[in-house]
């Protein structure tokens, strides 16, 4: 638990979706649910069932905003785009939030088109 001026907030995370062992009710175990819970995952496809929760915000990265992205008329085509609804950015349901960064790396090839990297700052409040 981190306790600010505007009051307490916990931080909880989990494995991989894909190559660990993830388990979001052993992340939240113990948390009090009456404190907002901060919930840091590398895959952002935790957030249905973090929403559902109503974790008010979910922090994730893993496709690096598409890496290489063809930007088209109908919208960003990238690898990323076509298997996950949250490639990059802020997405809500609800009163629950996921922001997917684009960060700074890259996987398998270094090289970015159309997907500049990032470093995000959160005010919480």
């Amino acid at each position: 638990m981190i306790r600010m001026a505007e009051g307490p907030f916990a931080v909880a995370g989990i494995d991989d979706l894909q190559w660990g062992r993830p388990d979001l009710d052993a992340a939240l175990r113990g948390l009090d649910p009456a404190i907002p819970t901060l919930l840091l995952s590398h895959r952002p496809e935790i957030f249905p069932e973090a929403a559902a929760r109503e974790i008010p915000l979910t922090l994730s990265g893993h496709y690096h905003g598409g890496q290489i992205k063809l930007r088209l008329p109908g919208g960003d085509l990238s690898l990323a785009h076509m298997r996950t609804p949250y490639p990059e950015g802020l997405y809500r349901i609800d009163t629950s939030h996921l922001y997917v960064s684009r960060g700074i790396g890259t996987t398998f090839t270094p090289v970015r088109l159309n997907a500049r990297p990032e470093v995000t700052l959160f005010q919480l409040t």
